[in-house]
């Protein structure tokens, strides 16, 4: 059993507090404990990572086990059983209805006892059909301890209310109370059997000592049974001053008997000791002394368990002490935070700091290579130190100094951004901070002046970039924003000019000369940090860049919230002498598809000959990349929940290290879990787990009686396949089991309701209109806004390419045509024109709308819109059937409020559009707010809903002229449109936002899709508005043209060369074959086969002569 190691180490999250029976041991192979809802398997002797998997839906309160069983209750008052060694489901047990908070497994992993909140005691077979139910005392079930005496099974059971009874099981599992005790009115806490040599012989009919803990009391009591009476006290020590009056009045003393000595019981302390008392010697427990590595217990221990011969404890580290030696063996430093990042500096390859979730930072020493230490024995791969004095919050990003190996950067949750020396062990808190919600990233830089030090510490939130000198905190930062906004206006102004455009992430390149950052809208841009100027400019992104990871100076990687990863490159000639905004790089170099959520980091591995991209995503998978290729080469799926963070092990360049949500942290090598394309369509490991453990609900008629026997779920075929120790062939029984009913317990998915559509000519006109006339119209639009003449601007930008480089198909594309208002595509371009445009645009869509949208007429009524009532009752008269998540009595109050008066009225109605805005039903809500005169509420539910056509034109035809309302919603439609490819669309809307730098988002986006066509009209309108980008403009589309004509030239040379060196038909066979094919009888082409064969016959047999001659001829020169 232990043969099996995976693929990969880890570093372990902390085992599950508050619960005595979160761990267990299978000797001497594995350590099992839970956390949270999954189950991690440890190496018993090593403690070396071996498995997890999902195995409850709720938090995990108890497990055990048995050989390659695993059995798990908590929460989820279901009982499961698993394989240990490849972690497959195998059964489940009904035979609770609340919380299970104990379980055991005795009888050679045949018999199962657990016990509930309720106070029921379930006794049954592991895999076989007898179950027993015992329900005597209300009050929750705290502990049990199992013992044989006399070849028979007795169970103590502690409840909530201080009581402990002994419970005998015989072999038809009836459970009978044989002893009682009863202190005081306390929680029992632990219950501990001592350990007799030999319990079975007549000669030795002592009974075993019982040790009990309480909640709170100070002392453990050890019981005679069958007096009932007690036979020692044992007082504990008391707690520290530094110690709260909460938790001076709670005591979570754990109890275990020694294997090894049966006079010898170990218990804990609040302080977290190993206090140790010996029955022959009753005098004052004493404290086990520390030794060896130092590592000592804070903290409240949870869980005491014994394997051959040693001592292991959980809170949230893991130690496993040699109790002769009293030194520790191996301890893991778990963490019950998630981790959010992870970072290894080149200085120190060996170490690696992790921010993490519960307020520490932990530098993890994952490696000995390389580390300056005394000689001892191995290296301890989960040796780590944790950093907690002066932290608060999420640590949600952490980072290296590039010169300093022992400084290291942070930035928290609240906005925090901080130093830590941990030479020193120094936490600096810097005084400015950025007032959000979520860490600010963190990036190391070099500014020209401004600071003493080399590196300055930049942080960048969605409103300030900030630079901290570490060196001098108390010294005021440099506010980067407005040096970069100085050096850029033009540019600062269009990014204005998007609504709901903000940084969303940022990165200094590795000489700390460049920083890059991510925008909500998908744009990235880039600046010199001694300049500040913008040298480079993408937006190939249609989504929030969430993530940048630079690998040269030149070329950097980022990721979109889509899941996309693209990997740009910097022209090594562009730094200087640059315009003042760089037209945006549209096409990436490389663009990289595979996630299928968020990427959330991005990591260049150290490789010289090819730099590899490691990614890592929501959708739980990490991915690496070869860029060239464009395919991933590592698929990792480990994890269960979301990647937060990826970095590199500098000092084994194929090893990846991974951390999430699941608050594991991976070590990987690329190179073992190579990707296949069938990997991209199974499911995840987290999603074939879920799977099995969302089953029906239960029956509740099948479930167990009380005191009686009943069937479980496990079948009767499956205790005779145990009987007859065929486990094999009952895992493969039993997971067949388990996928069937996995399968029919999935419940189906909901067909989910319709809401009310667009408006016909407001929803569907613009998109159906082709780019070329889109194109146009933009020009239009913006000779009306800035003036200017379209024909003449689109003759002189044509007149910049060079004649030889005129085509028939840059003709079709570079003229003008005048629009047509009277087509039924003009119409739909009223949504743009005044408040009259608009009332003529309602009046169309009011004769359409029933033709249109027949099956939803009530939605789509817009004579309500321009101020008659005489739609009001068609709108609200159809609705009934159609919205029953809003109720009918809603709309019968609704018709009888008039009784009431107008003001009754009037606040029924508005409660009725809040419900229906909550409900989705957006249009009908604005509907209810024009009804009652509430416009501005009306706008801006549409607004909120992403109806921005439906917003524009109830403010144009109901609202005073109010151009700051309709510039922002243009602005956000566009930011909107942008995202779902309609580009063209997105740059009408900036343009008729009419703000400062919108013409420049106008331009960018027209010359987004990268073509001859997109690009010559966005020179176009460069030129009408007079904008800096005109000279690019015109530059990169004669540059593409002329590429296209380079690429035509060189087809056509390569066909006439491919044309060439088809061998020439010999002209008697030419002649032979056009005889043949001019006579008027039909062809027969076995004569023309005949034809070819013969002269190609007399051919060879001439060359073959001709060979024969200059042969003989070579033969009669050489010398005799």
């Amino acid at each position: 059993m232990d043969n099996i190691l995976p693929l990969c180490e880890a570093y372990p999250p902390a085992p599950n507090w508050y619960t005595s029976y979160a761990a267990t041991t299978v000797e001497p192979h594995f350590y099992i404990y839970a956390a949270r809802n999954s189950i991690v398997v440890l190496d018993m002797r090593t403690m070396q990572f071996r498995r997890t998997f999902l195995a409850s839906l709720d938090k995990i309160q108890a497990v055990a086990a048995y050989e390659q069983f695993c059995f798990t209750g908590g929460v989820d008052p279901t009982i499961r059983a698993w394989n240990i060694l490849d972690g497959n489901y195998i059964t489940k047990y009904n035979s609770h209805n609340v919380e299970v908070t104990a379980l055991l497994c005795i009888r050679n992993g045949t018999i199962l006892i657990s016990g509930d909140k309720s106070g029921c005691i379930v006794a049954q077979e592991a895999f076989g059909s007898i179950v027993v139910k015992k329900k005597q005392v209300k009050a929750e079930v705290r502990a049990l301890a199992h013992t044989s005496f006399h070849d028979e099974d007795y169970i103590a059971v502690g409840y909530s209310n201080g009581m402990i009874r002994i419970e005998k099981l015989d072999a038809q599992l009836k459970l009978t109370t044989v002893y009682e005790m009863v202190d005081q009115i306390n929680d029992v806490h632990s219950l501990a059997w001592q350990s007799l040599p030999s319990q079975t012989t007549e000669s030795n009919p002592q009974w075993p000592l019982l040790a009990s803990s309480f909640r709170h009391q100070k002392h453990v009591d050890l019981w005679n049974v069958p007096t009932e009476s007690h036979c020692s006290k044992i007082n504990l020590p008391s707690p520290g001053g530094q110690w709260s009056r909460n938790q001076k009045d709670t005591s979570w003393t754990e109890l275990s008997w020694s294997p090894n000595d049966k006079d010898l019981l170990y218990m804990t302390s609040q302080s977290g000791a190993i206090i140790c008392f010996n029955t022959k010697e009753p005098r004052k427990p004493v404290e086990v002394p520390k030794g060896g590595f130092g590592d000592k217990h804070t903290r409240v221990v949870f869980s005491m368990l014994w394997a051959y011969g040693k001592l292991s404890l959980n809170h949230f580290q893991i130690i496993k002490w040699n109790v002769k030696t009293h030194e520790s063996v191996n301890c893991i430093k778990g963490h019950n935070g998630y981790p959010f990042s992870i970072s290894i500096s080149p200085l120190t390859p060996y170490q690696a700091v992790i921010g993490l979730g519960d307020s520490n930072i932990k530098i993890w020493t994952f490696s000995g290579e390389g580390k300056s230490m005394k000689k001892r024995k191995k290296h301890d791969f989960y040796e780590s130190k944790i950093i907690w004095k002066g932290l608060q919050g999420q640590i949600e990003h952490v980072l290296w100094h590039p010169k300093r190996p022992d400084l290291l950067a942070y930035s928290t949750q609240y906005g925090r951004v901080g130093v830590y020396d941990a030479n020193a062990n120094k936490n600096t808190v810097f005084k400015t901070y950025h007032k959000q919600e979520y860490g600010p990233n963190i990036s190391w830089g070099s500014l020209s002046s401004g600071t003493g030090s080399e590196y300055v510490l930049v942080s960048c939130g969605a409103e300030h970039i900030i630079a901290y000198d570490p060196m001098e905190p108390e010294k005021q930062p440099v506010f980067l924003a407005p040096l970069l906004e100085n050096a850029n206006p033009a540019w600062t102004q269009s990014i204005n000019a998007k609504a709901n455009a903000k940084r969303s992430c940022m990165a200094i390149d590795s000489t700390g000369k460049l920083i890059a950052f991510g925008y909500t809208d998908g744009v990235v841009d880039v600046y010199r940090l001694d300049t500040f100027k913008l040298v480079f400019v993408a937006n190939c992104h249609r989504h929030c860049v969430l993530a940048i990871a630079w690998q040269s100076p030149t070329k950097f990687a980022t990721g979109c919230r889509h899941g996309t990863v693209a990997i740009h490159t910097i022209p090594s000639t562009g730094l200087d002498n640059l315009p003042d905004i760089p037209l945006a790089d549209s096409s990436a170099s490389y663009v990289l598809s595979g996630h299928k959520k968020n990427i959330t980091a991005l990591a260049w591995s150290t490789h010289k000959d090819t730099p590899l991209l490691a990614s890592v995503s929501v959708d739980m998978i990490a991915c690496v990349w070869n860029e060239q290729s464009q395919k991933p080469i590592a698929w990792f799926r480990e994890h269960r929940g979301r990647i937060f963070s990826v970095c590199w092990n500098i000092l084994e360049p194929n090893e990846v290290f991974t951390c999430g949500d699941d608050r594991f942290i991976f070590k990987w090598k690329y190179t073992d879990h190579p990707f296949s394309p069938k990997l991209e369509t199974e499911q995840s490991y987290y999603d074939k787990e879920i799977s099995k453990l969302k089953t029906p609900k239960r029956n509740k008629t099948q479930e167990p009686t009380e005191n009686g026997n009943s069937k479980n779920t496990a079948s009767a075929a499956n205790a005779a396949v145990i009987a007859n120790s065929n486990a094999t062939a009952f895992i493969a029984t039993a997971n067949t089991t388990a996928k069937t009913e996995s399968v029919e317990g999935e419940p189906k998915p909901k067909k989910r309701k319709t809401k009310g559509s667009s408006l016909a000519y407001l929803g569907g006109k613009l998109e159906n209109i082709n780019h070329s006339t889109l194109q146009r119209y933009c020009l239009t639009l913006a000779s009306k806004i800035y003036g200017g003449d379209p024909a003449e601007t689109v003759k002189n930008v044509k007149s910049q390419l060079p004649s030889d480089l005129l085509s028939d198909q840059v003709d079709s594309y570079a003229k003008w045509v005048p629009f047509d208002d009277n087509t039924e595509n003009s119409k739909a371009f009223l949504l743009f024109g005044g408040k009259n445009d608009v009332r003529l645009l309602l009046e169309e869509e009011d004769k359409q709308a029933y033709i249109k949208d027949s099956e939803n007429p009530s939605t789509n009524d817009t004579r309500l819109w321009l101020g008659t009532t005489r739609g009001c009752a068609q709108s609200f008269g159809d609705i009934g059937n159609d919205f029953t998540d809003n109720s009918i009595a809603d709309w019968i109050a609704l018709a009888l409020s008039p009784m009431n008066g107008k003001d009754a009225w009037i606040n029924l109605m508005e409660k009725k559009a809040k419900k229906l805005a909550e409900t989705d039903h957006h249009i009908l809500a604005a509907t209810c707010y024009i009804a009652c005169s509430r416009i501005c509420e009306a706008v801006e539910v549409c607004r909120k809903g992403s109806k921005f056509r439906e917003a524009i034109t109830i403010a144009k035809a109901r609202m005073p002229q109010n151009e700051n309302v309709l510039s922002t919603l243009f602005s956000e439609w566009g930011g909107a449109l942008q995202k779902s490819d309609e580009e063209i669309l997105a740059a009408l809307c900036f343009l008729q936002s009419k703000r400062q730098g919108s013409v420049v988002n106008a331009i960018q986006l027209l010359a987004r899709r990268n073509t001859d066509e997109c690009l010559f009209w966005s020179a176009c309108l460069a030129w009408l508005t007079k904008d800096s980008t005109v000279e690019e403009c015109i530059k990169k589309w004669v540059s593409l043209v002329k590429e296209k004509d380079e690429q035509k030239d060189k087809v056509a040379s390569k066909k006439k060369a491919e044309e060439a060196d088809v061998p020439k038909i010999p002209e008697n066979i030419k002649d032979s074959t056009s005889t043949a094919c001019s006579s008027e009888e039909p062809i027969n082409i076995e004569n023309v086969v005949d034809i070819v064969i013969a002269e190609s016959h007399v051919h060879m047999t001439a060359a073959g002569a001709e060979v024969d001659e200059e042969a003989a001829t070579k033969t009669s020169e050489k010398p005799s």
